[in-house]
């Protein structure tokens, strides 16, 4: 990986632990629990949907980044016991399309389309199709992500930036989109692993941030935008030394 940097001139500052690879796992995983139960509170209630010119009956699942591993198994698991549609959705139509034919071949019936989190048009096309076809959603799992190898030669302000971008702020994007189509009984998962538990964050001051009551999805934009700034500020005052 890129150089870890060790001493952090404006973290304690903000309340924020050691800018490192382990932190960056537990500030993630920890929002991702966090915006999922936030969003629920300021953006299911704010656009209802009104599409009254299709089946509603139908019931209709999203598994986002689901053309292999997770995601993937995901797919053909609710394929064999969801009684709906399933959407195996990917970056990359020609990978997506391939994993859609491999379930195809062992008779499942998965649908595809092309969804990028970190991409306005792709997310707000996906949004407008959902609508148009179906008039709302019953199943959102959010298991798009990325993560860097154990060799990776990037610099850790390269690695984190690009994490957090993809990995909360597509979160985001893509909930905030798919939110309003949810239908009252519809159940949404968030993967994520056992790093986002609150007590395992190194720092009493982030954690009382994240415990805050008041906390609000722009705070938790805020938590993350300061882990990467204090990242970015470290390294350059490493590289001074």
């Amino acid at each position: 990986m890129g150089e870890v940097p060790h001493s952090v001139p404006h973290s304690t500052q903000r309340g924020l632990p050691s800018p490192d690879l382990f932190t960056m796992k537990h500030l993630l995983t920890t929002s991702l629990v966090f915006i999922g139960i936030l969003c629920s509170y300021t953006v299911l209630s704010i656009v209802p949907n009104t599409n009254t010119d299709v089946d509603r009956t139908a019931r209709v699942a999203v598994v986002t980044g689901s053309n292999k591993g997770v995601g993937f198994a995901t797919v053909k698991g609710l394929c064999q016991r969801f009684n709906g549609t399933v959407y195996l959705t990917a970056r990359s139509v020609v990978r997506g399309q391939a994993s859609v034919e491999e379930l195809r071949k062992i008779g499942l019936q998965p649908r595809f389309h092309q969804l990028d989190i970190t991409d306005d048009s792709s997310v707000n096309a996906f949004k407008t199709y959902l609508n148009d076809t179906h008039g709302g959603l019953d199943i959102l799992v959010n298991n798009a992500g990325i993560s860097f190898k154990e060799n990776a030669t990037e610099l850790f302000s390269v690695q984190a930036s690009e994490t957090v971008r993809v990995n909360y702020f597509g979160l985001l994007k893509v909930s905030k989109a798919l939110f309003p189509l949810l239908r009252p009984h519809a159940r949404v998962v968030h993967v994520s692993s056992a790093f986002g538990r609150l007590p395992l964050i190194p720092g009493s001051q982030i954690r009382a941030r994240f415990s805050n009551s008041e906390l609000t999805v722009e705070g938790l934009n805020q938590i993350m935008r300061d882990f990467i700034e204090c990242v970015i500020s470290n390294e350059l005052n490493s590289s001074l030394i």
